[in-house]
């Protein structure tokens, strides 16, 4: 193989198509099987095709080729080679370099990651295979540039994509524009856990309710949800759970002019998410977990009153001074066109108390709740104020954007008693 690339266009080619074998999971993975996992493979013919696999994701990208698209093939062919290795390279490029990927063979296949050769050399299947190396050079507009060399594996290892990445048998959920997508996943996924053993509370829900879809994110003590669009293509019913990292790792490759589209193989409980000529397939929680997550209905059905709106820069600041005594939770009081808000130190011996103005308050309420997850809302809206709301239970909070009316968030109530009480001893003293 042999093909001279301009560098964006391969930066393009490797995002997109390496996604899965650039992420976390993959280059972090110490299998015997790791040298492949890490790897992307390259594969010109009438076109140009980019893909990678881990345990988690798959992902593939078409570009056709010819000097209008950046890609001038001498030799057509294909590579395995290391994803982040040949990215991080071509990424210390030049913007305006030209790429020049050439593939050199060995005469014999070298066998690698292997304990006992002799045995390997006859029956051991999960050795890897080195056939050659490909020599990357670049050269810019001064005419000189940069040369390295990487290892090539046999792609006859790999397993193919194409039946992995099929998702002509699967039922389409929703096809929506990138921009509004993109949109509801920045604002909600603040909400969500960095990570999740079952991959449920590390996933970004997408719900469909009274034919409107919506974007849902919680960790059980609170909750983002974010109205989409009011009407969709497709077949969504429910919510449909896509983990959070390969998701946002897709949208940063998409652009806001195009349109994204979610398939759903139910057999296989995977998801594909694909544009013209992107696609990835990525695992889920296992159906039956999915009941964990509020429906969209059950958070509309509750009945909230307002309570007013909190100056956020000066809410900020007085939750940020909370967290130097606490990190879980406070009283907040709301009183007396006020917000009081009390914490235990957990090594001082006295509380922290901090207050901030209310316009317009309603009513006097007591709740206690995270001050973690307060703060998170207040960086995810644009809003001057920070609108709040009470639950008719008085057991969790809404805070809503006026800027945004499409964003609303929750966060729950948690135990007050041990809180109330502190508070109303620190008063006796």
């Amino acid at each position: 193989m042999k093909v001279v690339v301009e560098q964006k266009v391969l930066i393009k080619l490797l995002e997109r198509g390496g996604m899965a074998a650039l992420s976390e999971g993959a280059q972090a993975d110490t299998s015997n099987r790791s040298l492949l996992i890490k790897s992307v493979h390259i594969k010109v013919a009438d076109d140009i095709t980019v893909s990678s696999a881990s345990s988690l994701v798959a992902s593939r990208y078409n570009s056709p080729i010819g000097s209008e698209h950046g890609i001038d093939v001498k030799d057509s062919g294909e590579i395995v080679v290391p994803a982040k290795e040949l990215y991080d390279w071509v990424s210390k490029q030049r913007p305006n370099s030209q790429i020049g990927i050439v593939l050199k063979e060995l005469d014999v296949p070298e066998l690698l990651n292997v304990v006992d050769s002799d045995i390997a050399q006859e029956s051991d299947k999960k050795a890897i295979k080195r056939t050659g190396t490909i020599t990357v050079t670049s050269k810019d507009q001064s005419k000189t540039g940069a040369k390295w060399s990487l290892n090539c594996y046999d792609s006859e290892q790999l397993p193919s994509l194409s039946p992995v990445l099929d998702n002509s048998g699967a039922k389409k959920l929703f096809e929506i524009e990138a921009v509004k997508f993109k949109r509801a996943v920045k604002k909600v996924k603040f909400a969500a856990e960095k990570t999740h053993y079952q991959h449920l509370f590390d996933s970004i829900c997408i719900s469909e309710h009274e034919d409107a879809l919506y974007a849902l994110t919680t960790d059980k003590k609170k909750v983002a949800l974010y109205r989409i669009a009011d009407s969709f293509d497709g077949e969504l019913k429910g919510l449909l759970p896509i983990p959070v990292l390969p998701l946002n790792q897709f949208i940063g490759f998409v652009g806001d002019g195009e349109k994204i589209v979610a398939h759903y193989d139910e057999a296989k409980n995977k998801v594909f998410l694909s544009t013209d000529d992107f696609i990835i397939r990525t695992s889920m929680a296992e159906k039956d977990k999915w009941a964990k997550i509020p429906p969209v209905k059950l958070l509309k059905d509750v009945k909230y009153e307002k309570l007013g709106k909190i100056p956020k820069d000066i809410l900020t600041s007085r939750l940020v001074s909370l967290t130097m005594a606490t990190n879980t939770s406070a009283l907040f009081t709301f009183a007396k066109d006020s917000l009081v808000m009390f914490a235990q130190s957990e090594v001082c011996p006295s509380p922290m108390i901090t207050n901030a103005p209310v316009e317009g308050l309603t009513k006097d309420v007591e709740i206690a709740t995270l001050v973690s997850s307060v703060l998170g809302c207040l960086k995810a809206i644009s809003d001057e104020d920070a609108t709040f709301h009470i639950a008719d239970n008085e057991n969790s909070l809404k805070i809503v954007s006026d800027d945004d009316e499409s964003f609303t968030f929750y966060v729950m109530a948690v135990n007050k008693g041990y809180l109330v009480e502190n508070r109303n001893n620190a008063k006796t003293k």
